[in-house]
């Protein structure tokens, strides 16, 4: 038989939880292309997406609750000799546009 205050507290811990998850990347932070996408979301964690549609989602999953973590990183953003360079405190990271989808 099932603890009812236990599964009740267990169930507004878990409530409480997603109703302040934030999904969605902060926009300042979002470089987009016609099917790739790119978040940065710290300075030192960055997302990677490719949709052959070019649509994008930001729901809640079992792995990702939030993509805002509540503040601004500072990065930069270069686009030279067909390389799209992303350049933080923490990283340098370089793709190549042609090759983009194998690299995303």
């Amino acid at each position: 038989m099932a603890n009812n205050a236990l599964d009740n507290a267990a169930g507004t811990v878990f409530v409480d939880y997603v109703r302040k998850a934030r999904p969605n990347m902060r926009e300042a932070s979002i470089l987009q292309g016609e099917h790739w996408r790119i978040g940065i979301l710290t300075e030192s964690l960055i997302r990677f997406e490719w949709s052959d549609s070019g649509e994008f989602e930001d729901n809640l999953t079992q792995m990702v609750v939030n993509r805002d973590f509540g503040a601004d990183p500072q990065f930069t953003v270069t686009h030279r000799d067909g390389l799209l360079i992303v350049d933080t405190p923490a990283l340098y990271v370089k793709i190549g546009r042609a090759s983009c989808r194998e690299r995303v």
